[in-house]
């Protein structure tokens, strides 16, 4: 779905991405980097920014913040 989300018609991936937070928490690092791919790949590079952002404000370990604040500062490059 990250990877084509322009093929995506039936379902909106945003909420679908975004509902694996609650069913898979020990991965919430993997998967808010998911949703900012999802934002960069249908080019709505605000929406991807505002989703690292939040992002590192909500996560409470220091391997999802380092997993986040990588792709952030890849996606700023």
């Amino acid at each position: 779905m990250t990877q084509h989300p322009e093929k995506i018609q039936s379902i909106d991936g945003y909420k679908f991405i975004r509902n694996a937070l609650k069913l898979y928490p020990e991965e919430a690092g993997k998967i808010w980097v998911k949703i900012s791919d999802y934002f960069i790949r249908l080019g709505e590079f605000d929406q991807a920014r505002e989703m690292l952002e939040e992002s590192i404000e909500s996560v409470d370990n220091a391997k999802d913040f380092g997993i986040i604040f990588s792709a952030y500062v890849k996606f700023s490059e």
